[in-house]
């Protein structure tokens, strides 16, 4: 029973829009941030003219499943910086 809350808690704080509390903590340099900044910016800018109708998790899925290392696209897949440079390319 322990192992079910555990489990579907995870679950919920992986598909949670809030960011991870190792995320939240973590200190990154100024380069790192005005990158990460940068990335978001042109991402937003992707989704305000191409998933306008849609919901923003459903581009996070799409993105996400573009970046992903391995073909298949599962609960395990990883995104790599291939796979976001490859984004970025598509994207313009």
């Amino acid at each position: 029973m322990i192992s079910t809350i555990i489990s579907s808690s995870l679950r919920l704080a992986a598909s949670s829009s809030a960011p991870s509390a190792a995320l939240v903590g973590r200190q990154l340099s100024m380069t790192a941030t005005q990158s990460a900044s940068k990335l978001s910016s042109i991402l937003e800018e992707y989704r305000a003219q191409n998933y306008a109708m849609e919901l923003p998790r459903r581009f996070r899925q799409d993105i996400v499943k573009a970046a992903c290392s391995s073909r298949q696209y599962n609960a395990h897949a990883t995104v790599s910086a291939d796979g976001i440079e490859r984004v970025l390319q598509n994207i313009g």
